[in-house]
């Protein structure tokens, strides 16, 4: 395609058609995704007649770098309700959390670990298997408090709607007694709960984690 009058100098053989890349090391270029991926998009003025609305709560790449691998999950209720529904196993998920890159090691080969490997194959995943380890460990680390967290709110709320309604038809005075206090416990919980979720932004930094995740992902596929 012809842009500018310059570009018509490779058809009369005065200059090459097809610019040479810059020089952009690998860490630059993966630096250079997750911080467009990332970024803090421009807020616009409203108009004169529009309300000022509060600025939405993003994610930025300052965000992402600043993020810490934690010692333990403790959000496993989705895991756990997973694989009981799933696939009927009766297993809890350990706590414990494993070495980013360790975990993917397997999947993500170097030459030093597999010396038969293809040298680009290799030479990507020695590059960017750190990248894609984090972000990846990241967007599950977050997506397992999301989910765990409304699995938990949805359930609650089911059995709030039980305890409210079970002095009704027992017909008992005593049962007001506990169904009462149980009922507030549950509800002044999902309202945490719900604000806890909102200030951290988990659900947010999931769908940033795991968008990013799959760039990087795909530009190992370019780079193969």
């Amino acid at each position: 395609m012809i842009e500018s009058k310059d570009d018509l100098k490779c058809l009369k053989g005065k200059g090459p058609c097809i610019p040479e890349p810059p020089s952009v090391t690998l860490e630059a270029a993966v630096g250079n995704v997750v911080r467009s991926e990332l970024s803090h998009p421009v807020a616009q003025p409203p108009g004169p007649h529009e309300p000022h609305a509060e600025p939405e709560k993003t994610v930025t790449a300052a965000d992402y770098f600043t993020e810490t691998k934690p010692r333990w999950n403790l959000a496993l209720f989705w895991k756990f309700f997973r694989n009981l529904v799933g696939s009927s196993e009766f297993s809890f998920p350990k706590p414990r959390v494993k070495d980013y890159v360790a975990a993917i090691a397997p999947a993500w080969p170097t030459p030093e670990e597999v010396p038969t490997i293809p040298a680009t194959e290799g030479w990507a995943n020695k590059n960017i298997r750190t990248h894609y380890a984090w972000s990846d460990k990241l967007a599950d680390r977050y997506g397992d408090a999301y989910r765990s967290t409304y699995l938990f709110i949805y359930l609650a709320a089911a059995f709030a709607v039980f305890l409210a309604l079970l002095p009704m038809t027992s017909g008992s005075e005593d049962a007001k007694f506990i169904c009462v206090p149980g009922e507030f416990v549950l509800l002044s919980g999902i309202t945490f709960l719900l604000f806890w979720e909102d200030h951290h932004r988990w659900h947010k930094r999931w769908m940033a984690y795991r968008v990013l995740a799959e760039l990087i992902r795909q530009l190992k596929c370019l780079l193969g």
